[in-house]
């Protein structure tokens, strides 16, 4: 059994392996942490670190030269960010691993520069073990410590593989209840599928026990069973090739060189095709030219010419696309989180949790309401207690009926998408509504729950019901303090 798991390294040979692929990441508005993934340079962090910034510089953990950093992308949902450093000198890649085989239970190491330069310019690492993986939001939950500063850098497992990205960590609820050793770092296969190719892992301080294998192959071979095999596993298996080579100067390949040899013969076929001369006959096709009837036809030219002016007699048809881009944004920062709205629409209420927009005709809007919920609640809990709610407030209306209610999964957030009819009174509208349901994608860090909200009265479908799914996936959540 103890073949089939890797071989862990000490904390100390992991720390010493990765340090000259730590940086720190330092703006003119914090400063946090980060690791590189390529030869080139390229730093992960999270986005809440550069936030605000207007100039990003990176401290690598070893030396004492810093470098200019210029962000070439964000990931908004999942708190990461990505910057190039400006040098042309080439970097140590860290080694990068699979979240998803991290188990529950092992153990885990976090390097980073908590407390910004307090601690001075050498990062420090902490140990821990992986406490949890959360499927809503995605992800690693560990008790190894993170204080401010950590946020961006790796979480490693015992081989020197990146497991995650650290982000966060809580240390008292929203009812201010204390607490201990919760913290969290989103997995590193998010980083892998934003990044792609851009990523050129590094060596890990312990590869898993799985690369001895290969020695197996060469052992059917009698002659290479002399090499020894933990210093060269791989070249024994390299070295039948150079055994091969003579096959590919091989006397097969000068054989078709014999075939251009039988190239002389069809010289005569050759001399052949002058005799077949009589095919320029058909030059006297060219002589026998009907062509003075094709020049009747471009007589017939001109009437293509009308044609192309009748399409831009039809371009005002796309006057119906500016629907799509006039939208305006909205920023609430006490919840953390923005939301298009069509242009021209009013703010009716905003007390922070409640918040709602109203056509100029009042035949649609839109309504966005933040609440808090239990510590211990999953996304269908959150729904449930919604729509107990809902139930309750129906029979006062003169209609209510939800007419549909599935879940739905875009990019690594999840949430439930509910439409339904309602007519609250005699005088007011038949409503068809359309409401997407979230739990904080920063849950439990963040206890909130949210719910949007877009109505249409159904003689305003038309005109309204396009841009709906536009706003309604245009909510997004952001990192706050």
């Amino acid at each position: 059994m103890a073949n089939e798991a890797p071989q862990p390294s000490s904390v100390a040979d992991v720390m010493e392996n990765a340090l000259p692929s730590i940086v720190q990441v330092l703006t003119d508005t914090g400063s946090g942490s980060g690791f590189i993934v390529n030869e080139s340079g390229l730093v992960v962090t999270n986005e809440h670190v550069i936030e605000g910034y207007r100039r990003v510089t990176i401290r690598p953990g070893t030396g004492s030269a810093s470098y200019r950093g210029e962000v070439t992308g964000t990931h908004h949902r999942r708190d990461l960010a990505y910057i190039q450093i400006d040098s042309r000198r080439e970097f140590t890649p860290i080694a990068i691993g699979d979240s998803d085989e991290i188990r529950v239970g092992e153990e885990v190491i976090a390097i980073g520069f908590p407390l910004g330069s307090e601690l001075g310019r050498n990062p420090t690492v902490t140990t821990g073990i992986i406490s949890a993986k959360r499927e809503f939001p995605l992800f690693l939950q560990t008790d190894a410590s993170l204080n401010p500063g950590n946020s961006g850098g790796p979480l490693l497992d015992r081989r020197g593989y990146v497991v995650g990205v650290n982000t966060a960590g809580i240390d008292e609820t929203s009812e201010g209840r204390a607490v201990q050793g919760i913290n969290f770092a989103i997995p590193i296969n998010e980083v892998k599928e934003h990044l792609g190719s851009r990523i050129t892992p590094g060596q890990p301080v312990a590869p898993p026990l799985e690369t001895p294998t290969p020695t197996l192959v060469p052992t059917p071979m009698p002659t290479d069973m002399p090499v020894p095999d933990p210093t060269s596993t791989l070249s024994p298996t390299y070295t039948p090739y150079p055994t091969h080579t003579p096959y590919p100067t091989h006397t097969p390949l000068p054989s078709p060189t014999s075939t251009p040899t039988a190239v002389p013969i069809p010289t005569t076929r050759p001399s052949q095709t002058p005799t077949a001369t009589p095919r320029p006959a058909p030059t006297r096709r060219p002589t026998a030219t009907p062509g003075p009837a094709p020049t009747r036809r471009p007589t017939a030219t001109p009437m293509p010419t009308p044609t192309p002016t009748r399409p831009p007699t039809a371009t005002p048809r796309p006057t119906p696309t500016p629907a799509g881009p006039q939208l305006a944004t909205y920023t609430n920062d006490q919840y953390g989180y923005t939301i298009d709205y069509p242009r021209g629409w009013r703010v009716d209420q905003d007390t922070g949790s409640v918040v709602v927009f109203v056509s100029g005709d009042g035949g649609a809007f839109l309504e966005i309401l933040a609440e808090s919920i239990s510590s211990d609640w999953s996304l269908g809990q959150f729904i449930e207690n919604y729509r107990l709610r809902t139930t309750r407030r129906a029979p006062s209306w003169d209609d209510y009926r939800e007419t549909s209610i599935k879940g739905e999964f875009r990019g690594a957030i999840n949430y439930i998408h509910q439409e339904f009819r309602r007519k609250e009174t005699a005088s007011s509208c038949t409503e068809n509504g359309v409401s997407h349901l979230y739990r904080s994608m920063f849950f439990p860090v963040r206890l909130n729950g949210f719910v949007v909200t877009m109505s249409i009265c159904e003689d305003s479908l038309r005109r309204y019901g396009p841009v709906r799914e536009a706003v309604l996936t245009s909510f997004e959540e952001f990192q706050t303090n």
